[in-house]
């Protein structure tokens, strides 16, 4: 990607459409779902620390972080809109997760999230899935409107 000043139009869109108008139609339909069915969901969005805290990942990284910042913000006053409803609404906000989206091991995710997360390696799959499992359960019913970070100490070294 590139800095903000030469970020293209296509790259731009290619970025909000998915991160930011993904979220507000998500929200949308499935709020509308769970309060015709009688209310009482739970909705977990997807997000990033880069939402929260500014620093220099990649080139360009300014457009996907405000975009994340974006899901923040619709999910905490989705959050308010909703509880009338009695359907909570989170964010979870990861650090460098070694997934299959970049084409390296879990040893190559470790490399590059050392200089930046406390406990330097990158978290796994498997650990975000529990966060999100736990805010779908009954056991989170009075957290809502949170972004739960599960970055490492991500935020810690900014």
């Amino acid at each position: 990607q590139a800095p903000c000043t030469e970020i293209s139009e296509e790259v731009i869109n290619s970025i909000l459409h998915p991160n930011v108008y993904g979220v507000i139609y998500g929200l949308k339909y499935q709020l509308a779902a769970i309060e015709k069915s009688g209310g009482n969901g739970s909705i977990i969005i997807n997000s990033s620390v880069m939402g929260s805290v500014a620093r220099i990942v990649f080139k360009g990284a300014g457009v996907y972080a405000a975009s994340k910042a974006a899901a923040d913000m619709l999910a905490q006053y989705a959050a308010m809109e909703a509880a009338a409803h009695k359907t909570r609404v989170n964010t979870v906000a990861p650090g460098i997760v070694a997934t299959s989206i970049m084409p390296m091991d879990a040893e190559g995710y470790d490399a590059m999230a050392k200089p930046m997360h406390v406990l330097e390696r990158a978290g796994r799959p498997h650990e975000i899935a529990s966060l999100v499992t736990f805010l779908a359960s009954d056991e989170a019913s009075f957290i809502t409107g949170s972004v739960m970070t599960a970055d490492g100490g991500w935020q810690l070294k900014a």
